[in-house]
C-alpha cells in the first residue's frame, strides 16, 4: 500500500511539473487588445503616438512603413498580428488628429475627394476594418492598394463621409516640403485631419509640437 501511494504522489508531482510550463505560455500569450494602428514614416512614429494617444486616450500601435510601402503587405501584417484586435482602425501613414475624437468617431467611414470630383479610397484618412471581412478582399486579385480599398468600401463601409480640402472640414492634405504655415495652422483650428506625405510631413512636424502637442 505504501509503495503504491508513493508511486501516486511520483505521478502526480509529475503532471504539475509538465501542465506548468504551458500554464506560463499561456499568461504569455498577447491578448488581441490593440484596436488602434497608426502607420508612421521612419523617424515619425514617437510623434504621432503621442499626438494620437492623447486625442483619442487610446494606446497605438505604431508601424513603420516606407512611402512605397504597399498598403496590401501593412493589411496582410495586421491581419496575422494576434495581438490586434478582431475589428480595428487603421490610419495611414502620415495622418494627424487635429482635435479630440473618439474611437467610434474614428470609424467614419471616410473618403478623400480630389479637386476634380474624384474619389480616393486610399488616401491616408483612418478606416475601420474587421479581420474577417479584409481577409476576403486580400484573397480577391485586385491590382493596387485603390482597387482593394474601393472593393472593401462597396462590401462593408457604405455611403462614406466625403471630404476634400476645398469642401468640408474633414482633411487638409501637406504634400509640399514647402506648405504655407498659416493653412496648416489653420487646418489644425478647423480640420479633423491633416495628411502628409514624408516631405510634407517634415516640414510640418514643428507645428504639430507647438500647436497640437504644446
Amino acid at each position: 500500500m505504501a509503495e503504491t501511494e508513493s508511486k501516486a504522489k511520483v505521478t502526480a508531482e509529475a503532471t504539475v511539473e509538465t501542465a506548468a510550463p504551458a500554464e506560463a505560455v499561456a499568461l504569455e500569450t498577447p491578448q488581441a487588445s490593440r484596436r488602434l494602428v497608426v502607420c508612421a514614416y521612419p523617424g515619425t512614429g514617437e510623434q504621432l503616438s503621442k499626438v494620437w494617444n492623447k486625442m483619442t486616450g487610446e494606446d497605438p500601435l505604431v508601424l513603420t512603413v516606407l512611402k512605397d510601402t504597399p498598403l496590401t503587405d501593412t493589411l496582410a501584417e495586421t491581419v496575422a498580428d494576434p495581438e490586434i484586435s478582431d475589428t480595428f482602425i487603421l490610419v495611414p501613414a502620415n495622418c494627424v488628429p487635429c482635435s479630440p475624437i473618439s474611437y467610434d468617431g474614428l470609424k467614419g467611414p471616410f473618403v478623400f475627394v480630389d479637386v476634380a470630383g474624384s474619389r480616393h479610397y486610399s488616401d491616408r484618412l483612418p478606416v475601420f476594418f474587421s479581420k474577417e471581412a479584409l481577409v476576403e478582399v486580400l484573397s480577391e486579385d485586385l491590382k493596387d492598394d485603390e482597387s482593394l480599398m474601393k472593393a472593401y468600401y462597396k462590401q462593408n463601409l457604405h455611403r462614406p463621409i466625403e471630404g476634400g480640402f476645398r469642401f468640408g472640414n474633414l482633411v487638409t492634405p501637406v504634400y509640399r516640403a514647402n506648405p504655407c504655415e498659416n493653412l496648416v495652422i489653420e487646418a489644425f483650428v478647423r480640420k479633423k485631419f491633416v495628411t502628409a506625405s514624408p516631405e510634407g510631413y517634415k516640414a510640418i512636424a514643428h507645428l504639430v509640437d507647438e500647436y497640437l502637442l504644446g
